[in-house]
């Protein structure tokens, strides 16, 4: 049975708008489904909120886990904001293109902050900017005024002092499961937002269909709409029909199966897959990666198609991925799916599922595929040659770490420890034999590939006659 997603507003505290609830809803919904460990979800919330965050120069209402100092006395707790005053050139320069170019659509009128309406910092080490003061990070900080960045109450900043006009609509700090509120947490959250705009969200599920409270509509067309009218939406992004299916489920466009069109649309908008296939020919046709003298290309077997990139191209959509990601290069190899959570205008948002170490976590990648500026402020101007080669880059990782290390992108340590993996397969007997006995090529079949990480307890294929061939055969007929 479907696990159902609930949300309450516990009512000795501040109650939360409709509007707000629906986004919650949304993000926790989610997170639910996709993260499975107590300590992923909160940090899966956090992610999702954030991504947002990101794609849109962080000029969002919803800021999670904003650092602020709280001073031991009366005085008004601050937030952390990153640590520049001034802009720097390139920074004013994509502020500006920003403006120029979206700017009309959120009635930014002031090209010019030179730093002021910096966003909050990300640091969760961030150190107090207030003598003696204690550092608290809460849940969620809902601002009034979306256009400035600024979450926290009217108060001087002590870094620069500049003062601050009130833009803290609400504190929102949330209990899954059976998490409660400490005293501490409670004392600080209510000096940080006062007892008026302090609210506490308990979220749990369970499997009673008949029940029809504590849920809380959304929009699948644009995530979210609460707040805005269509048109103010930087940029419009839609959930992929999969998410808002009661029994949907992905297409994993990293399974090194070929895929048809068909398929991939049960799952995705049909904007979506062409995004895909121009930029992941390899999820339609057989084909091999082979180096060149600056860098790497995927050749088709099947008709004239490739896809280059040079070993500066690689290296920049490593970066962009440590950067903005906060996914180690060295980490990619251990990525066993990938799948399309997102899009809108010339934009995808994937989920990457790593498992590591035994431990399962998703992290989610904003990707611009077309020459629009979605990231101006905080991403650099990527343009689709970017997007194209972080699909090419990660694909490489799984499927060729050897190649990569070519590249100076992947360490070699790090290439040595997943060569050959692609050899691990999981495969079934079709006839019955006595424990120790050969088998063969006709006497047994191999059924898919195995996750990495189970390679190491794959059994031995030494009883298997013609291992290799049918290795081959199965790599034709299926991988590319």
């Amino acid at each position: 049975m479907t696990m159902i997603t609930r949300l309450e507003v516990e009512k000795e505290y501040a109650d939360i708008d409709l509007p707000d609830l629906g986004y919650f809803y949304l993000v926790w919904d989610y997170v639910l489904k996709y993260y499975k460990t107590q300590n992923r979800k909160q940090d899966g919330f956090y992610k999702v909120v954030n991504m947002t965050e990101k794609v849109t120069g962080y000029f969002w209402p919803y800021k999670p886990e904003v650092s602020f100092s709280v001073p031991t006395d009366s005085s008004t707790p601050v937030p952390h904001l990153t640590r520049d005053r001034k802009a720097s050139k390139q920074e004013r320069q994509e502020y500006q293109d920003y403006v120029q170019d979206l700017g009309e659509k959120i009635g930014l009128l002031d090209p010019t902050t030179e730093g002021k309406n910096r966003r909050h910092t990300g640091r969760r080490g961030s150190k107090p900017i207030i003598t003696g003061a204690e550092v608290k990070r809460p849940d969620l900080i809902i601002v009034n005024n979306y256009k400035i960045r600024w979450p926290g109450r009217g108060a001087v900043y002590p870094i620069t002092n500049e003062y601050y006009e009130d833009n803290l609509k609400q504190l929102v700090e949330m209990k899954y499961g059976p998490d409660k509120l400490d005293l501490k947490q409670e004392q600080a959250y209510l000096k940080i937002a006062t007892p008026e705009r302090f609210a506490v969200l308990k979220i749990w599920q369970d499997e009673d269909d008949s029940n029809k409270k504590h849920i809380y509509e959304f929009s699948p067309d644009f995530v979210p709409v609460f707040g805005f009218s269509k048109d103010e939406l930087l940029p419009k992004i839609r959930l992929e029909p999969w998410m808002t299916s009661p029994t949907g489920r992905p297409v994993d466009i990293f399974s090194g199966e070929i895929i048809d069109r068909k398929a991939l649309e049960s799952s995705y908008h049909p904007e979506t897959v062409d995004l895909l296939i121009k930029h992941s020919p390899w999820l339609e046709q057989s084909g091999e990666f082979e180096q060149t003298d600056s860098g790497i290309r995927w050749v088709s077997q099947e008709d004239d198609r490739t896809v280059e990139f040079s070993n500066t191209e690689l290296q920049q959509a490593a970066a962009y991925l440590e950067q903005y990601g906060d996914i180690p290069v060295d980490d990619l190899p251990y990525v066993t799916e990938q799948e399309v959570v997102m899009s809108g205008e010339g934009v995808l948002t994937l989920a990457l599922k790593f498992v590591k170490d035994h431990k399962e976590e998703i992290a989610l990648v904003v990707l611009a595929t077309g020459a629009v500026i979605v990231t101006a402020i905080y991403f650099p101007a990527i343009m689709a040659a970017v997007a194209g080669a972080v699909l090419f880059l990660s694909r490489l990782a799984r499927f060729a770490p050897a190649l990569l290390a070519t590249t100076g992108v992947l360490s070699a340590q790090a290439a040595e420890q997943f060569s050959g993996r692609r050899n691990c397969y999981q495969y079934e007997y079709l006839v019955k034999k006595p424990e120790g006995s050969d088998y063969e090529p006709h006497e047994y079949k191999i059924l898919h590939h195995l996750p990495w990480e189970a390679c190491k307890d794959n059994p031995d294929t030494s009883h298997l006659k013609g291992w290799d061939e049918k290795v081959e055969e199965f790599e034709k007929q299926n991988r590319k």
